[in-house]
C-alpha cells in the first residue's frame, strides 16, 4: 500500500511540474545496537510480544471456559501488559517477554475470574450457543 501511494504521489507531483522520485529500501546501520531497521524490528517484536501475553490468555479463555467473565478477562489483559513491559524494561534475560506475561496473565485471569461473580445467564446462553455442535 505504501508503494502505491508513493509511486502515485510522484506521479502527482510530476503532472505539477515538482521534481520527484521515488525510491524504495531501507538503510540499515548497525543490527547489532538496535540502529536504523532493527531499531524498528525491535519496537514491532516488543509490541507483538505485549499483545499476545495480554489478549492471547483472555481469548484462549473466552473460547473455551464457560466460566470466564468479564473482570476476569480485564485483570487478565492488563496483568499480562504490567508482566510483559516489566519483563522487558528489567534487561535482557534470555527469555522473551511473551512468556512470562502470557504466564501470569492466564493466571490471574483464572483467579480473578473464580473470586468474583459468574458470568450471567446471558452470556452463558451466548457460549453455549456458539459452542453447541450445531453452531455455523
Amino acid at each position: 500500500v505504501c508503494t502505491h501511494f508513493a509511486s502515485a504521489a510522484v506521479l502527482l507531483f510530476r503532472l505539477y511540474g515538482i521534481p520527484a522520485r521515488y525510491v524504495e529500501g531501507y538503510l540499515v546501520r548497525d543490527l547489532q545496537s538496535g540502529n536504523g531497521a532493527q531499531a524498528i524490528m525491535d519496537m514491532v517484536e516488543n509490541a507483538w510480544g505485549a499483545f499476545g501475553a495480554s489478549f492471547g490468555p483472555t481469548i484462549l479463555l473466552s473460547l473455551f471456559w464457560r466460566r470466564f467473565n468479564y473482570k476476569g478477562a480485564v485483570a487478565g489483559v492488563v496483568s499480562g501488559f504490567v508482566v510483559d513491559l516489566g519483563w522487558l524494561l528489567t534487561g535482557f534475560t534470555g527469555i522473551f517477554e511473551i512468556v512470562p506475561g502470557f504466564i501470569a496473565s492466564f493466571i490471574i485471569a483464572v483467579i480473578v475470574a473464580k473470586c468474583t461473580a459468574a458470568p450471567n445467564a446471558k452470556a452463558v446462553e451466548i457460549f453455549d450457543k456458539g459452542t453447541s455442535k450445531d453452531a455455523d
